[in-house]
């Protein structure tokens, strides 16, 4: 029963019937609802609503994955790719640059940032991939990154010399990397030098079949040599890539033209005008959407509540599928002190994602805060409910039994919370806190003994300790 209910609100926020949405998304999310936490099952929605077109959801899915997670670098990685396709560069140079603040050592991390610097045609890219080859001088992929960044900032003797020892290195190790051989391809093509380009995008292909930019810069080479059949075999396969098929069908209208076929020239240039049309809607959708969340936090940050809630309410009206934005919004009133307003936004939500525990966990945060402990409890258990390894769940709902005074249960459910993987100093600052209101110092003493193990110079963890010794009142969090 609970899985189809889960179905039934997820057909809601997708804006269908449970009957309508994929097989393979419906199974989704029952996995989902069976394991919330999961790595994969996240990441598996998330894939199947960008291939619904559904971008937006798919990064709300990424960001609750990344919270669950946040050392998981694939995570971060991922919605740093979707953040890219909404035209929200800086979000998305920003998760990339977390990833190499969790793992500096690691040089995919920097290769990760500088391709993005790259197709931003960021100066920054050429360091990013430095450093990767700083820390793993044998790879290929990094010299060529640098080489194409370097290429890039006109530099183009340092770039043939960077590809010249990317494409050695390419040779000699165990596994080849086709993209070294597309770069380098990349190179020659608008070098001038084409046959050249054609030898190393034909290299990039007989390592992986399916690169559609290698077909693309293999096709224009031949273009550029008038061999018309052979570029129009390899501009065909570009048309069943949808990030490729608008220039592709650029390059044939060019060579039908050439040719003065024109009914196949016609042909081409209306769907040329077609696809324009749909890219223009898709982009002006897009930086619509990042404009109207950017104004509203704009707004939020001067103070003006009141405005930025009509913005939000716009957006979510005109875009119903940027709906889960309210729990964005949520967060910014309630990170504003705006409690009321943050209340309507994440009520809002949460009528359409009922199933969502962080939402219930936000909302019962916000109720709290305006010492509402008896209607906050029942969320913070919703949460518990939908995700029991939802530590920030069970640390609510203990401190709504300590608002309430009911010491004894709040001590069992913190013990819980502290027992689990993701567990926070915090939630055994908060069981020292229940242990002491409820009769047993010397047990709440042994929990802030642990806490300054792992960090003695803990603020409050040493403050609560002092109180502990000399039997006054603990200090206000």
């Amino acid at each position: 029963m609970k899985c189809v209910v889960l179905l039934l609100l997820s057909a809601v926020a997708y804006g269908q019937s449970a009957a309508g949405l994929p097989a393979q998304l419906q199974q989704v999310l029952v996995y989902r609802e069976a394991y919330p936490l999961a790595l994969d099952g996240a990441w598996k929605e998330a894939r199947l609503l960008l291939e619904m077109q559904r971008p937006l959801q798919a990064r709300q899915v990424l960001e609750e994955a990344c919270n669950a997670h946040p050392g998981s670098l694939e995570c971060l990685a991922f919605e740093a790719e979707i953040c890219e396709r909404l035209n929200q560069i800086e979000d998305a140079k920003e998760l990339l640059t977390r990833c190499t603040r969790l793992a500096p050592d690691d040089p995919r991390v920097w290769k990760w940032l500088g391709d993005l610097e790259l197709r931003r045609k960021d100066p920054a890219a050429a360091a990013a991939f430095g450093k990767a080859a700083d820390l793993r001088p044998n790879d290929a992929q990094a010299w060529a990154g640098m080489a194409a960044a370097e290429q890039e900032a006109g530099r183009n003797a340092k770039a043939r010399l960077h590809f010249e020892k990317a494409a050695a290195l390419n040779v000699d190790c165990k596994r080849p990397n086709a993209m070294v051989y597309l770069l380098y391809g990349d190179y020659f093509r608008e070098s001038g030098e084409w046959r050249r380009g054609i030898d190393q995008y034909t290299s990039a292909l007989a390592l992986d079949r399916s690169l559609g930019g290698a077909y693309l810069g293999r096709g224009r080479c031949r273009m550029e040599l008038g061999e018309y059949e052979a570029a129009r075999q390899d501009l065909t396969r570009c048309e069943r890539e949808p990030a490729l098929r608008l220039e592709a069908i650029n390059l044939l209208f060019k060579i039908y033209k050439a040719e003065r076929n024109t009914d196949q020239a016609q042909r081409y240039a209306r769907e040329i005008q077609k696809l324009s049309d749909e890219k223009m809607k898709r982009d002006a959708t897009a930086n619509e959407v990042a404009s109207a969340l950017a104004h509203g936090a704009e707004l939020l940050g001067q103070g003006q509540i009141n405005e930025a809630e009509k913005v939000y309410e716009a957006l979510a009206r005109e875009h119903p599928e940027a709906a889960t934005a309210y729990e964005g919004i949520a967060r910014a009133f309630a990170q504003a002190g705006h409690y009321s307003e943050a209340e309507r936004a994440i009520r809002t939500y949460l009528s359409s994602v009922s199933e969502d525990a962080a939402g219930h966990v936000l909302l019962g945060k916000i109720l709290l805060n305006e010492h509402r402990a008896a209607e906050a409890e029942p969320e913070f258990r919703s949460a518990e409910r939908l995700d029991p390894m939802l530590v920030e769940a069970q640390v609510g709902d203990a401190a709504c039994q300590i608002v309430s005074g009911k010491y004894s249960r709040a001590v069992e459910t913190l013990r819980r919370a502290v027992s689990l993987p993701s567990a926070s100093e915090s939630s055994r600052l908060m069981l020292s806190e229940a242990l002491y209101k409820s009769g047993k110092p010397d047990a709440a003493r042994k929990e802030l003994e642990q806490v300054l193990q792992s960090d003695p110079s803990n603020g409050r963890a040493l403050q609560m300790k002092q109180a502990i010794e000399q039997g006054g009142a603990l200090p206000k969090p």
